[in-house]
This record gives C-alpha cells, structure tokens and sequence, in this order.
C-alpha cells in the first residue's frame, strides 16, 4: 500500500484518509504492472474509528489510533456504529463504488 501510495506521488495520510487516492493508485499500478489485485484497505482502524477511537494520520505511515476500550471492559461505552455514515466505513464502501464506476462505466 505504500508503494502504490508512493507511486502516485501520494503520502499515506492521504491514501488512508480520502478514498479516491487508493482508487487511483491502485488502479494505476494495475494497468502499469499488471496487477491482478485492487485493495479498499489501508489500515485496520476504519472500523475502531465507527465504534470511538481517534484516528491520527501519519505522513508515511499507517495511522494511529487509541482504542475505545482501552481504560475500561465495559461495551456500553462502544459506538454503535453506521457503516454508511461512519466517516472511514463509508469511505471504504465510496472506494468500491469508485472502482466499480471504472470498470463497469455503464
């Protein structure tokens, strides 16, 4: 992910936080390497951040997040997340709707 970040002369702050970068970055690495793989991912905190943690992007580097359980066990005080209005959730579904506009433009 951070070469495909790197190539598009992107920083991973960006990859991670808007998800059209990711869309074209590996689409384009597919097309000028032959990738048989596109991703949607970036980090594992998109869904962490829907259910309260804090997400601190990092220039060159995945982000950073606390936890939402972190000084307590108690699941109450967990978010109950929409996958469709949670800021990154939704930005993972929006790269695959992105993708999907380009390979299938009809």
């Amino acid at each position: 992910m951070q070469f495909v970040a790197e190539y598009i002369s992107s920083d991973y702050a960006v990859f991670a936080s808007d998800y059209k970068v990711p869309v074209e970055a590996n689409r384009r690495c597919a097309e000028d390497f032959g990738f048989e793989q596109l991703s949607a991912i970036s980090d594992p905190y998109r869904e962490t951040q829907g259910f309260g943690g804090k997400i601190t992007y990092v220039k060159d580097g995945v982000p950073r997040c606390t936890h939402p359980l972190e000084n307590t066990k108690d699941l109450s005080v967990l978010l109950q997340p929409d996958p469709h209005t949670s800021e990154r959730m939704v930005n993972r579904i929006n790269a695959i709707a992105e993708y999907n506009k380009y390979f299938n433009p009809c």
